[in-house]
């Protein structure tokens, strides 16, 4: 009986010592859970961050196609406007020197080297 009490005592201990070295395993995941679960609220928040700045992105690039848009057609405009302007001013030069327009002009001396008129 002695000997079956001493080896329960060493099992006793080994089941002792086993049971600490579990202890410090469990203490050290739920530390390490604890730093896990800190960093994932930080990630959170910058996750939640960074969805609303790519709302602000969004909204600020459809305001700007929008404004883009705009000057586009503007500018079409502009340029319809400015062609128009410029076939005017064309018809207006037209008219102020008339000698710039194509006329037929007849020569003053003939092929074979006779002169058809003077001035």
């Amino acid at each position: 009986m002695q000997k079956e009490n001493a080896t329960i005592k060493k099992e006793n201990a080994t089941i002792k010592k086993e049971n600490a070295t579990i202890k410090k395993r469990l203490a050290a995941m739920q530390k390490e859970n604890a730093t896990i679960k800190k960093e994932n609220a930080t990630i959170k928040k910058r996750l939640a961050a960074m969805q609303k700045e790519n709302a602000t992105i969004k909204k600020e690039n459809a305001t700007i196609k929008k404004r883009l848009a705009a000057m586009q057609k503007e500018n079409a405009t502009i340029k319809k406007e400015n062609a128009t302007i410029k076939k005017r001013l064309a018809a207006l030069e037209k008219q102020m020197n008339p000698a710039k327009t194509k006329r037929r002009v007849e020569p003053l001396v003939r092929k074979s080297g006779a002169n058809k008129r003077r001035r």
